[in-house]
């Protein structure tokens, strides 16, 4: 319940945004549907973070998996949207199961593909996408930098942009192969600060301002300090999709 002006306002349907509880009450929720789509079908993979899912199952069973889960989804007051599902499908095949026209196909190439913004596949290919990725980023950040309110920049800047738009990537992929890519999104944070501030900012400054408030730096999150942990834990965590699971381990090293 809300309480604003001496007004109550019911809240009838889902968590408060923000309430540390949303995310476990969510979890709850969808717990049963998981475990029927696993007795189920028994696909090779079904592992879900929040809304987020995959799932590794044989082509024709994909039509009936996905009118199941969206049948029971609907019990428990969510609805399952076709059109930002992505089935991706090795090379060869010639024709799509009906049911499934509405879904986002991809090809899995030699080369690569990209799912859910992150790419799959060759080095080739991974940077390419980080490369694309990179220049988004230089185009925010120079959008911000014209806001008149420094304030406003500021925290746009430090909490919209930057590491905050890379983050997802780091975890995803090998940190030899991004690298670079982790370097080019901290040095034009950097430089963007010292135009924000009117100032250079020397490597000692810069380290300062990456470290957390809490230990006396400005929360500039740096993706060159955080890119191997978060690479590393990334893969443990899903190591046992690969030792647990009948998954082809020649799979490229940025798929799980």
């Amino acid at each position: 319940m809300l309480r604003r002006n001496h007004t109550d306002i019911v809240k009838a349907l889902a968590p408060q945004q923000g309430d540390v509880l949303g995310p476990l009450l969510f979890s709850l929720g969808i717990h049963h549907m998981l475990e029927e789509v696993d007795q189920t079908f028994h696909p090779t993979l079904n592992k879900w973070y929040l809304d987020d899912g995959s799932i590794v199952a044989p082509l024709p069973a994909i039509p009936s998996l996905l009118h199941s889960i969206s049948s029971l989804s609907q019990q428990v007051g969510l609805r399952l949207n076709l059109s930002k599902c992505v089935l991706l499908h090795g090379p060869g095949i010639t024709s799509i199961p009906p049911g499934l026209q509405s879904l986002q196909l991809r090809d899995w190439s030699d080369n690569g593909t990209k799912v859910l913004g992150t790419p799959i596949g060759s080095q080739r290919y991974t940077l390419q996408l980080l490369t694309e990725k990179f220049d988004e980023c230089k185009f925010l950040a120079d959008r911000i930098l014209q806001l008149p309110h420094l304030q406003m920049a500021w925290r746009l800047l430090t909490h919209c942009s930057g590491f905050c738009k890379v983050n997802f990537l780091l975890r995803v992929v090998p940190y030899l192969w991004g690298q670079a890519f982790a370097e080019s999104v901290a040095g034009y944070t950097r430089l963007c600060i010292q135009k924000l501030i009117g100032s250079i900012m020397s490597t000692q400054n810069w380290t300062v301002a990456s470290l957390p408030i809490s230990m006396g730096g400005m929360g500039v999150q740096d993706p060159m300090w955080i890119h191997p942990s978060a690479y590393v834990s990334a893969s443990l965590n899903y190591a046992y999709n690969v030792s647990n699971n009948s998954v082809d381990t020649n799979l490229p090293p940025n798929f799980f």
